[in-house]
């Protein structure tokens, strides 16, 4: 009897201690087939066409265009170049890979030849921002040793062009290798970004400095500066910036132009505006005087922000915007259309079509039609963001943009809102032009839906929010993205006084329910048994493993939740032995 019962513990705690090395068996695995560049690509390209074969970059190479090249696009090239020790030939040498690059209607006739013989789609009906990238390791008259082409439909797609051949470059040992491919690509909407609008510690200068670089990295184009807790932007609005803040959002500004960011200045001043009266004239003049010494430095877009006031003069608000759009937009021709968040900023406290409140009336019948309105789609943090609800804001103009406070936590800083955006509807393109999202205040970590909102604005309807979420990862943790893919997997869903995102650990939740309703019936649990326990010492591991491999900024802003997570780990594994031990327990007691 008691062999019986020992064979039995000993069976029960195999099928409990199979190996645990490795990714989690709990989490969708990240693969790709071998000619699928999802993997390397976010955001995801309209059109891969991957070709047999690779391309090997020559030591050295050849560079057409350069004379009318977009600027940016070329000097990121250049510096790529340069930071993987290739060299640019002074003199032409058919013996090394030749690159060509340029815009539309400005190539110059050896690279038109050169986009004949790569066979280069017709770029006439291509959006502003695409651009077309060619990748081809066959010899021809320009060399015998590969070609690649980045032509952008404008400067902007030509820079994009090269952020796409940025990430399909491999590197291995001192090479770098990327497969035959031809790309055709154009963004869904023309406005992807970023609004910082969160309350709590705003981001350091250096933090802002980094986010512009990698919004530029995954085609993000636009940052609206609008920090709540920057004094000079809500509190002290009327003050001009002291010195030394003009000094770097000088820096911000040049570094924006550099990664083709639209920087947006905002100011928030409807806490205490005047509107009326001499007071309302002396306001008004700070707003011009404010906003003209940004466009001294370079600022081309405004907002002026009205939101989380509890001023409701909807005429007044849009009778001041109507003003500054005449007597500052449109005196100046290289300044794009003023954007605005009205109070009521979120369709539930608009009321419906035919009977709106009376604040959303007067501000809608009163505002000029080509002032920029956003708003938060169904609540102020919406858990999605339905065809039917753009529908509703476009009844009053096709001027409308999305402010998505996803991944901002500010309303529930104990967690971090790690996980993709989704349930924004997938047919949107074409209905919605502009679409920015609410970051939390740790800047490193919210990259990784930052990214995920980059690929949706990108691509709009072949968005799939878990390629995009594994990939990102992928991208920005490198060796560490399996560790960082069990933690962020952990913290995606917030739940607060609203609730947004991709449910928590929604694979591990679906195994131990099983586990529980198979528990109940006296049914083998020792499969899930085995996941629970690999997912559990996972959990434990990736919190070590990121504690000790992540970069100190972004550790700073992750530490308290991987301890968390760590302890998570330990409980849950606590708790699986607790029962394992009592159905031992109550097998025993059966033999006996």
């Amino acid at each position: 009897m008691w062999r019986k019962i020992v064979y039995a513990v000993l069976a029960f705690g195999m099928a409990c201690s199979l190996s645990l090395d490795g990714q989690s068996e709990v989490l969708a695995k990240s693969e790709s087939p071998p000619n699928d560049l999802s993997k390397q690509l976010v955001p995801m390209p309209r059109k891969v066409d991957v070709k047999s074969g690779s391309l090997i970059l020559s030591n050295s190479v050849n560079l057409l265009g350069k004379e009318a090249a977009d600027q940016e696009a070329l000097t990121t090239l250049t510096e790529f170049l340069k930071s993987n020790h290739i060299g640019i030939n002074e003199e032409f040498d058919n013996t090394s890979t030749t690159i060509a690059i340029g815009e539309e209607g400005e190539l110059n006739p050896e690279i038109r030849n050169l986009e004949n013989q790569l066979g280069l789609p017709n770029g006439a009906e291509q959006k502003a921002q695409g651009y077309t990238l060619a990748v081809n390791s066959g010899e021809n008259e320009f060399s015998k040793n590969g070609t690649i082409l980045i032509k952008g439909k404008d400067g902007d797609g030509t820079f994009y062009g090269v952020k796409t051949l940025i990430q399909l470059a491999e590197k291995e040992d001192d090479t770098i290798e990327m497969k035959n491919v031809m790309i055709s690509d154009e963004p869904s909407m023309s406005v992807r970004g970023i609004i910082e609008g969160f309350y709590g510690n705003p981001w350091s200068h250096q933090d802002r400095l980094d986010q512009i670089e990698f919004y530029g990295d995954y085609k993000l184009n636009t940052y609206i500066y609008a920090p709540k807790d920057d004094p000079y932007h809500r509190e002290k609005w009327r003050l001009p910036y002291p010195e030394n803040e003009m000094k770097r959002m000088e820096e911000l500004i040049n570094t924006a132009n550099k990664n083709k960011v639209d920087f947006v200045f905002a100011l928030s001043p409807g806490i205490d505006i005047e509107f009326d009266g001499q007071s309302g004239e002396e306001d008004f003049n700070a707003l011009l005087a404010k906003s003209e010494s940004l466009y001294d430095m370079g600022v081309r877009s405004f907002a002026i922000l009205f939101d989380d006031i509890a001023n409701k003069q909807g005429d007044k608000q849009a009778n001041l915007l109507n003003r500054f759009n005449e007597e500052f937009i449109k005196t100046k021709s290289d300044v794009s259309p003023l954007i605005t968040v009205p109070t009521e900023y979120n369709t539930h406290v608009m009321g419906p079509i035919g009977d709106l409140s009376p604040y959303t009336k007067a501000f809608s019948e009163t505002l000029d039609k080509d002032i920029k309105v956003m708003w938060t789609g169904q609540a102020v943090v919406s858990e999605a963001l339905p065809l039917e609800n753009v529908e509703f804001m476009r009844t009053d103009g096709d001027r409308i943009g999305v402010w998505w406070n996803y991944p901002v936590s500010d309303y529930l800083r104990s967690k971090l809102a790690l996980g993709p955006i989704i349930d924004i509807d997938n047919s949107l393109e074409g209905k919605l032009d502009f679409f920015t999202m609410n970051p939390m205040e740790h800047a490193n970590l919210s990259k990784i839906s930052l990214a995920t909102g980059a690929d949706y604005s990108w691509n709009t309807a072949h968005y799939d929010a878990d390629r995009s979420w594994n990939w990102s990862i992928e991208l920005l943790f490198n060796d560490l993205a399996p560790e960082m893919k069990t933690f962020a997997d952990h913290s995606s869903r917030m739940t607060g006084g609203w609730s947004v995102g991709r449910g928590d650990a929604v694979k591990v939740r679906k195994t131990m329910d099983e586990f529980w309703l198979k528990l109940s019936k006296r049914q083998d649990t020792s499969q899930e048994v085995t996941l629970l326990t690999k997912e559990f010492a996972n959990m434990v591991q990736a919190a070590d493993k990121l504690k000790e491999g992540l970069p100190q900024e972004t550790l700073s802003e992750a530490l308290a939740s991987l301890n968390k997570l760590r302890l998570l780990g330990e409980y849950d594994q606590l708790a699986l032995d607790m029962v394992i031990a009592k159905k031992i327990q109550r097998l025993i007691n059966i033999m006996n």
